[in-house]
């Protein structure tokens, strides 16, 4: 019997973290600096903390589920994201001049973080919860 992924409790903490670059989207708009939203560094800071939150919960899944392959490709993948992620953040706030495109780059990051987010944390979930049930 196979069981639909539940992708709620996923999307709330999505819906959080998101919370937080709403309101700064809306104060930004009011302020007429739509300039100053795309070249904030915290679109990096986000993903990293939200990657890093990841990792952890992968730190919790039963070693029985990481002996596969494509679960250690996984964690490397989740790792290196965060990593890159939290780089770009440091990089923002060390270097003054950074080419416009790395913003970009930046928010690309960003929107792809949130959307492969959802079915990666409900992935995690789900593997720690069917082998806590199966004990």
């Amino acid at each position: 019997m196979t069981r639909k992924p539940n992708f709620t409790e996923a999307i709330t903490e999505t819906i959080f973290v998101l919370l937080p670059f709403i309101v700064l989207f809306v104060i930004k708009l009011m302020q007429a600096d739509i300039k100053g939203l795309i070249f904030s560094s915290d679109f990096s800071l986000a993903i990293s903390i939200m990657y890093g939150q990841l990792l952890a919960k992968t730190l919790t899944v039963p070693d029985s589920s990481k002996n596969t392959d494509a679960f250690r490709l996984f964690q490397v993948i989740v790792f290196c994201i965060s990593i890159i992620t939290i780089v770009m953040y440091a990089g923002f706030q060390l270097i003054h001049q950074i080419p416009t495109y790395i913003y970009y780059i930046q928010i690309f990051i960003f929107i792809a973080g949130f959307v492969m987010y959802i079915p990666i944390y409900t992935l995690i979930r789900d593997v720690s919860k069917i082998e806590r049930t199966e004990r």
